[in-house]
């Protein structure tokens, strides 16, 4: 072969492998490219994700905020409803918007439902004040209402005892979130339905242009999962509720339903820190004291400075149920030396042979000879304190100062009343139960007859023994006890030559 022939071959072979380079160079720009593009993708679909998560989470904070702010609203309105409506009590919350024809985000004018039976609806958020709360797919919030706590009508026993009604469960039906105890049940729910789900079904209403929707159909809007039925309540006065809610950390899944409740200690927490509230209840026990001794004083004419029975501590016996009703709390079977405040005091004989004459003077407008008083009259503040707060008071009344047969006019002897054991001496105590402590439960009648829920040792025992009958001890000496934001509060009735008279015990 020649050496030109050598050069060309060498030249074909040369330009080969330069094909072959280029047409590697390209395949691996093309795999590049393709890397950059794919990279590109997935970089834009993170991106995507990332702004879906972000977006989700905002709508998530937006229903957690409007559910916190109808709570706050809720908890506001029941602390300062004395403040809102005169010589009334703190406490009340008000009914759910009905969709009635009452403007929207209001009540309905009246009553809502029984007494003590528990009512759902829309949100009044007008009543509140605060706007149209909105969930994050814009549904205006929903709302439940315990029966013992909603405003119209009252359960006329609202206190920092007065239980809920309403049960919260998890998504499985079963665990409970609040209300495995009476005394820690709901008092309200608070509901944002989220998107419909299933068969449910929202109509417009035109004439609700604010919030919408069929106010009758609540089960359109909320879930019912585990046998549980958020959209209905109890019909059955003082009955227990119980709805469903998502996982607290993981909201949504099978329940679109969102939701947040307040329990009574929620409220009562946020009451306590009223500065006003000790002083109200401190002045409704003297106003109790002074009105046992003005039914000692009214006698002052006949020569008899007695005073009446307690009332049975055992309020189960009670013909009215004492811890919702107003109830003419008679002293019934006796004598005893404590118990309650004799709510009508009229088989409390006045003097010897003078039997059964007055009926609670210091409560209500009498007939000469007896005068109306300022004590606590029908229709005041102090009226409405007492009722609302009656099962906090008991009373005890010394031997010397019981009622008749004996006309009572001499100062104490030796089985008087004491304070640490020390002088003076009394004729009767007044004793408010004070916050409820570590173990103490005061939501059931039976509940409500222990003495040992409402004062501590060994004030409790030496009540109890002398609660039964006149059999126990003839003394009393209530030991004062330190602690504690609302303790018990005591006022002494101090006997005095031709008239009672009333201060707090020392």
């Amino acid at each position: 072969m020649s050496e030109r022939s050598k050069r060309v071959l060498v030249a074909i072979a040369g330009s080969g492998r330069g094909r072959r380079r280029a047409t590697q160079s390209g395949v691996a720009a093309i795999a590049l490219l393709a890397i950059l593009v794919m990279g590109s993708l997935y970089g834009v679909l993170i991106a995507m994700n990332t702004a879906t998560a972000e977006l989700q989470r905002r709508r998530e904070d937006a229903t957690t905020a409007a559910l916190q702010r109808a709570k706050e609203a809720l908890i506001a309105y029941a602390i300062t409803y004395s403040d809102t409506h005169p010589n009334e009590v703190i406490g009340y919350l008000p009914c759910p918007d009905n969709g009635g024809p009452q403007p929207e985000g209001q009540p309905p004018v009246g009553a809502c439902g029984a007494a003590r039976v528990s009512q759902l609806g829309r949100l009044p958020w007008k009543t509140l004040d605060i706007g149209p709360l909105r969930d994050s797919e814009g549904q205006c919030l929903w709302y439940a209402v315990s029966g013992t706590y909603k405003n119209n009508p009252k359960s006329n026993l609202m206190n920092w005892d007065t239980p809920g009604q309403f049960q919260v469960v998890g998504p499985d039906g079963v665990t409970s979130l609040a209300g495995t105890t009476s005394a820690n049940r709901a008092v309200a729910v608070i509901f944002a339905p989220g998107a419909a789900r299933g068969t449910q079904i929202r109509n417009p209403d035109p004439l609700k242009p604010i919030c919408g929707g069929d106010y009758a159909n609540a089960a359109g809007y909320l879930d019912a999962a585990a046998g549980v039925d958020n959209s209905v309540v109890s019909a059955v006065p003082e009955d227990v509720s119980r709805f469903i809610a998502p996982n607290a950390t993981i909201p949504g899944g099978t329940l679109t339903d969102r939701v947040v409740f307040i329990t009574a200690d929620e409220i009562w927490t946020a009451a306590k820190k009223r500065a006003d509230l000790q002083a109200r209840l401190r002045a409704l026990t003297e106003k109790v004291a002074q009105c046992l001794a003005q039914a000692a004083n009214t006698n002052a004419a006949l020569g008899d400075l007695h005073l009446p029975w307690p009332a049975r501590l055992d309020i189960s016996a009670s013909a009215a149920p004492f811890y919702y009703e107003h109830d003419n709390f008679d002293d019934g079977p006796g004598p005893r030396r404590a118990g309650r405040f004799p709510y009508v005091m009229n088989s409390s004989a006045i003097g010897a042979g003078v039997a059964d004459v007055f009926d609670l003077p210091c409560m209500s407008v009498m007939s000469p000879p007896y005068v109306p008083t300022a004590y606590l009259p029908t229709g005041t503040a102090a009226r409405n304190w007492f009722e609302n707060w009656k099962d906090q008071l008991l009373y005890v009344v010394a031997d010397e100062f019981k009622p008749p047969p004996t006309p009572k006019t001499t100062t104490c002897g030796t089985t008087c009343l004491t304070v640490n054991g020390g002088l003076p001496q009394y004729a009767g105590m007044v004793l408010f139960g004070g916050q409820r402590g570590p173990g103490q439960l005061r939501s059931t009648a039976a509940e409500k007859d222990a003495v040992a829920n409402y004062l501590e040792a060994p004030n409790d025992l030496n009540f109890s023994l002398r609660s039964a009958d006149t059999s126990g001890p003839a003394g009393f000496n209530y030991q004062r006890l330190a602690g504690g934001t609302f303790p018990e509060i005591a006022y002494c009735i101090i006997p005095q030559a031709g008239m009672q008279a009333v201060a707090e015990c020392p």
